[in-house]
C-alpha cells in the first residue's frame, strides 16, 4: 500500500463514512455510537467500504500516535537490531538483513510483513525493505529500543502471564506466585 497524506486518509474516512452511514439508513440501521450495546455490521452494507474506512483511519492514527504494540514481530526484529540496519534513506533487500542479522531469510520476511501490518518498515517491493516513521525512529533512538526491547521481549510474557498464574494461585499472596512465575517456570521471587 503507498503511504497517503493526511489529506488522503481524511477524504477516505469521509467517503467511506458516508458510504456506509447511507447503507445502514436505507436498512433502517441507526448508525453506531461507542455506548451502544448492539454490534453493527458495516460488512453486511459493503465489505470494501468498511475496510477501506478501518484501514484509513488505523494508518491516520499511526501518523498522530507511532503504535509500538506488536510484541511478536517487533520484539524479535529488535532483538536482531533490524531497526538499525536497514538505511534510514534507502532500502535493504531481505536477503542483506538476514546475512547480517543471522536469522532465517523466510523467517525474517515474515517478521518485517507482519510489523509492516503495523507500519513498522514498509515493502515496497517484495523482498525490498524502508523505513516508515516508526522505524526511523526506533533507528535513530537506540536508547529506546533497548527500553521498548526489554519491555516486549521480557515484560509482556509476565504480563500475559498473569491470568494464568491468577488461575494457579487464585488467593495467594505469596512473592513466588506470580506472573513472572508463570511466564517463566520459576519458583524465585521477582
Amino acid at each position: 500500500m503507498a503511504a497517503r497524506t493526511i489529506e488522503e486518509l481524511s477524504e477516505m474516512i469521509a467517503r467511506t463514512s458516508t458510504e456506509l452511514s447511507a447503507g445502514l439508513k436505507s436498512k433502517g440501521i441507526a448508525s453506531p455510537r461507542l455506548q451502544d450495546t448492539t454490534a453493527t455490521s458495516f460488512e453486511a452494507v459493503s465489505e470494501n467500504a468498511a475496510r477501506a474506512l478501518v484501514d484509513a483511519a488505523r494508518e491516520l492514527e499511526t501518523l498522530r500516535y507511532i503504535q509500538y504494540h506488536d510484541t511478536s514481530s517487533l520484539g524479535t526484529l529488535l532483538e536482531f537490531n533490524t531497526p538499525a540496519l536497514v538505511p534510514l534513506d534507502g532500502t535493504a533487500t531481505v536477503a542483506e538483513l538476514a546475512a547480517k542479522s543471522g536469522l532465517l531469510e523466510d523467517k525474517l520476511t515474515r517478521f518485517l510483513r507482519y510489523a509492516a501490518t503495523n507500519f513498522i518498515f514498509r515493502e515496497p517491493e517484495p523482498g525490498v525493505v524502508t523505513h516508515t516513521a516508526a522505524s526511523a525512529a526506533l533507528a535513530r533512538d537506540p536508547q529506546f529500543c533497548t527500553w521498548l526491547q526489554f519491555v516486549l521481549v521480557n515484560i509482556a510474557p509476565i504480563s500475559v502471564s498473569i491470568p494464568a498464574a491468577y488461575k494457579k494461585w487464585p488467593q495467594s499472596e505469596k512473592l513466588e506466585e506470580c506472573g513472572i512465575n508463570a511466564a517463566f517456570g520459576t519458583s524465585d521471587t521477582f
